[in-house]
């Protein structure tokens, strides 16, 4: 299969994005609009045809191009229209690496046949199939959880499923901790374009909690990915956090979509307490991997810096 490097404007972006829909792995990070909302910059290595894809998002630092995953970009990796080619992907692999001297890239769990060839680590999404009834569901809550959930219907929170874009966006620039989550301004202007982009596209919902004044304690981001529910963003202020006002809202959002044929996808964490928060609800892990790469690991110094 003929491969080559395309820079973003010699993507054909019709073609590449029907590959992304129609891979098994498929998954929104990867459309093309997507990538432009998120990203510094990035180009591809491309299977003739446009059979597979491999995004590589990438900054420039001093003259070195750095592949990075972008935030709001949980997983990316190759993808391949149909079935999945160990051969195609492992030189694809190649090729993405000899342009890139530093690399902190996260893969699709369906590239876990990469893991050993590339020295892949592993990391860990939570999944919740969503295909029972919202009661069956609900029994694999943890007790904290539904005690929260009582303690925030006693006081009288109101789920408030749909709102405007604009509106998701003021509560979380309101409500986020610049420093703690390293939020820079460039981050802010990422945010800001992926809430547009997805609300363009029809691809999201912004979800809420209200006390009864109308005001807001809770909200997330879910974007709708053929059989994914995908809960991008979400945070809380700190009366939300009193009337436990998360657990509340993403049990509404598994109750509106419970029976159906997707999978609520949590995106995981890295965080202890965030991932139990995940957990409390019944979700289980899916691993996929994190590819690192420094010009000094081969001299063993990588470890110091």
């Amino acid at each position: 299969m003929k491969l080559r490097w395309a820079k973003r404007n010699e993507i054909n972006d019709a073609l590449w994005n029907k590959t992304i829909e129609s891979s098994p792995c498929s998954l929104p990070y990867a459309y093309t609009w997507y990538l432009d909302a998120v990203s510094e910059n990035w180009g591809a290595i491309v299977a003739e045809n446009y059979e597979a894809v491999l995004p590589l998002p990438y900054l420039s630092k001093l003259g070195i191009k750095h592949l990075y995953q972008p935030y709001y970009c949980q997983q990316l990796g190759l993808f391949f229209k149909e079935e999945w080619n160990s051969e195609c992907a492992t030189e694809m692999m190649r090729l993405a690496l000899k342009k890139f001297t530093l690399a902190h890239y996260q893969l699709n769990a369906e590239c876990v046949s990469l893991k050993e060839k590339f020295k892949l680590s592993e990391r860990k999404n939570l999944l919740l199939p969503l295909s029972v009834s919202y009661h069956a569901l609900k029994q694999n809550f943890s007790q904290n959880h539904l005690r929260n959930i009582g303690k925030a219907a006693k006081a009288g929170l109101i789920f408030a499923p749909n709102n405007p874009a604009q509106h998701f966006a003021h509560f979380y620039l309101s409500n986020i901790d610049r420093v703690k989550e390293k939020f820079s301004p460039k981050h802010e202007q990422h945010f800001l374009n992926l809430c547009r982009t997805l609300d363009e596209h029809h691809a999201a919902q912004f979800a809420a909690v209200k006390n009864s004044a109308g005001d807001w304690l809770a909200a997330v981001l879910l974007i709708h990915h053929t059989n994914r529910k995908i809960a991008l963003i979400n945070c809380s202020n700190a009366e939300g956090k009193k009337t436990g006002g998360a657990h509340f809202l993403f049990a509404q959002l598994i109750a509106q979509y419970a029976g159906q044929p997707v999978i609520f996808d949590f995106e995981g964490s890295s965080i202890s307490s965030i991932a139990r928060f995940y957990e409390g609800f019944g979700a289980t892990p899916e691993t996929y991997h994190l590819l690192k790469r420094h010009p000094l690991q081969r001299f063993g110094l990588k470890k110091h810096l």
